[in-house]
Order: C-alpha cells, then structure tokens, then sequence
C-alpha cells in the first residue's frame, strides 16, 4: 500500500467528511466524459465547491497516475470509517 496515497485520502476525508468523500470516490471512478460532466457541474455550484475543485486538480495529470491513487487512498481511509 502506498503511504502517499493513504495520507491524501485521509487528507480529503478530513476536509470533505467521510459522507462527501465517498461521493468524491464514486465521481472519480466514473469513466472520463462523465467525470468532466460531473465535475464541472460541480465546481458551479456553490455548496460543492471543494469536490469540484479536488477534481480539477486531480484531472491536471493527464496521465492518470493522481486519479488513481487517490482512488487507492480514499478507498483504505474510508473503508477504516466502516
């Protein structure tokens, strides 16, 4: 398990909550077109701000490698949540 990964996923637990974060996950295992779609409706409205902006900086490496452990880390933080 990548320790890197672990603490980013923790990281955006502690920010989002453990709810939201799991919402986030969902969202990040969507195939590309409709994360975009997602994402940017997202970051327009106001009160999920904070996912749509996590995303947007995720979606900046394009090769895919950020996304991915993310993925990883969210997935160990938030199955120690239950």
């Amino acid at each position: 398990m990548d320790p890197a990964a672990i603490d980013a996923g923790m990281d955006v637990v502690k920010r989002l909550g453990p709810d939201a974060a799991r919402g986030l996950l969902r969202i990040l295992e969507m195939p590309d077109d409709l994360r975009w779609s997602v994402a940017t409706t997202l970051f327009q409205q106001e009160s999920t701000v904070p996912v749509g902006e996590i995303i947007a900086n995720v979606e900046q490496d394009l090769t895919g490698k950020t996304r991915e452990r993310l993925i990883v880390g969210l997935r160990a933080t938030l199955d120690s949540f239950g």
